[in-house]
């Protein structure tokens, strides 16, 4: 728990037109859950398999009038900007069945970081939170 507690405590905020106070950076939380099989003849565990759960909070991207253009977060908005620029690419690329090359997972430090959870056998649950009012949309 302290772990996640300083995760959290790290993270950036700012303010804008739709919120007070706006995330500004990206949250992975990834959990690895191994188990081991136990041989029925012996005491033994022979084999292990290993998941990975990895919860992300991407932080949103609002128009540039919408926000409080300090320096400290202008270069962080592009930033955001080009790690969901570049998470989009790839998972559109694996939504048509396409497998990216390695390299392709490197361009951002967010894709580095979800590398396992986006390929292979991974499962991908997508949870929105978006607002309909027309003066947020783009």
């Amino acid at each position: 728990m302290t772990v996640i507690l300083q995760g959290l405590s790290s993270r950036k905020f700012g303010a804008t037109s739709m919120n007070s106070e706006s995330c500004r950076s990206h949250t992975v939380f990834t959990c690895v859950i191994e188990s081991w099989s136990k041989e029925t003849s012996s005491n033994d565990y022979s084999s292990s398999k290993n998941s990975l759960i990895s919860f992300v909070d991407l932080a949103g991207l609002v128009k540039d009038k919408q926000v409080d253009a300090e320096r400290e977060f202008e270069k962080k908005r592009k930033d955001l900007k080009s790690s969901l620029s570049h998470l989009g690419h790839l998972v559109d690329m694996l939504a048509a069945g396409t497998q990216p090359d390695e390299a392709m997972y490197k361009d951002s430090s967010l894709t580095h970081i979800l590398q396992q959870s986006l390929g292979g056998n991974a499962k991908l649950v997508v949870i929105s939170t978006i607002s309909l009012d027309i003066k947020y949309s783009s």
